[in-house]
């Protein structure tokens, strides 16, 4: 015996119809899942961005700011994140993990540390989350992107030096949030 079968419903042509559609299916729920994130990105870019003329308007003093601006940031990325089903994890544990551990470290930062060393913590605090998020999401592009900025946030951080906070912070929050946004936007233009 052969092992082949005179059964009709095995069409060959029909088989290697419904192999395509199951590629293109996958296709799509892949790019799906893997741009899904665009809302988050540009959500917390916005957030780092609108601190930016803040910082100088304020002379620095961002506490309320981002006292109100980080759970707002987090409720609206939770949020899109839920209705756009965009986790490739079966729980949203970890994402909330990570949110907590980047809150208390960012806003701990400012408890442990003075000046440059506190801005210069709270920027590698929230790269390495949000890289931690990207990779969790499958992102490694994104990740790498957000541990780029990481590594350049540390290389004006040692330029710096102990001097002039307000030039670390808005390097920094200029580099993270428009990184974000551009990101996030070409994500949902690739979406679309």
């Amino acid at each position: 015996m052969d092992g082949h079968t005179d059964d009709p419903g095995l069409d060959p042509d029909d088989l290697a119809e419904r192999l395509a559609d199951v590629r293109r299916i996958r296709a799509a729920t892949r790019a799906s899942v893997l741009t899904a994130g665009w809302t988050a990105l540009v959500v917390w870019g916005l957030v780092f961005l609108g601190s930016v003329p803040l910082a100088f308007a304020l002379d620095g003093d961002l506490g309320a700011y981002w006292i109100i601006a980080a759970p707002v940031g987090a409720v609206v990325s939770f949020v899109a994140g839920s209705r756009q089903e965009m986790h490739t994890t079966d729980s949203a544990w970890p994402y909330l993990v990570i949110g907590a551990a980047m809150f208390v470290g960012a806003f701990g930062a400012f408890f442990l540390f003075v000046g440059t060393t506190a801005i210069g913590v709270w920027g590698l605090v929230l790269t390495a989350g949000f890289a931690a998020i990207a990779l969790l999401d499958r992102q490694r592009v994104v990740a790498g992107a957000v541990a780029a900025v990481g590594a350049w946030g540390l290389v004006v951080w040692w330029a710096v030096g102990p001097g002039d906070q307000d030039v670390l912070y808005t390097a920094l929050a200029t580099a993270l949030g428009a990184l974000l946004v551009g990101v996030g936007a070409a994500l949902r233009m690739v979406r679309s």
